[in-house]
This record gives structure tokens, C-alpha cells and sequence, in this order.
């Protein structure tokens, strides 16, 4: 029997290292990582080399000058 349509393709695995330190923390496809940083930081991001990566970064304000929504 053949497969009916396209292979399952595995994404997302590699490596995020510190500059700074040299620490390296892997990470695998659909982990949800929270960073953050005191002051300006250089990271280094390494796919797996049979994967590819993608990933959305988005700055959160730890301080706003507007109201926040009250959580419910």
C-alpha cells in the first residue's frame, strides 16, 4: 500500500544559544518558549539540520501608558 497524499513534514527542532554564556537550550517543533532579556541580548537560533524552523517572536511591554483590560 502507498501513503494517500503528501508525508507528514517534521519541523521546528534546533538550538537557541546565549551569546553571552554560551548556554544552549534545544527546543522541539510546537514548543512554546518564553524569553525574556534585562537589557540588550544577542541570541544565536540553529535548526536541526533535517528540519526547518519557524519562528515568531513578539514584544511584550512589561509597562504600558495605557489602561490594561482587568483579567476576568
Amino acid at each position: 500500500m502507498k501513503p494517500i497524499g503528501r508525508p507528514k513534514k517534521h519541523r521546528g527542532n534546533g538550538d537557541w544559544q546565549d551569546k553571552k554564556d554560551n548556554r544552549i537550550t534545544s527546543f522541539q517543533e510546537k514548543d512554546f518558549i518564553i524569553l525574556r532579556a534585562d537589557s540588550a541580548t544577542e541570541a544565536l537560533l540553529q535548526a536541526d539540520k533535517a528540519y526547518e524552523v519557524r519562528m515568531i517572536l513578539i514584544e511584550v511591554p512589561t509597562e504600558t501608558n495605557y489602561p490594561l483590560y482587568p483579567r476576568t
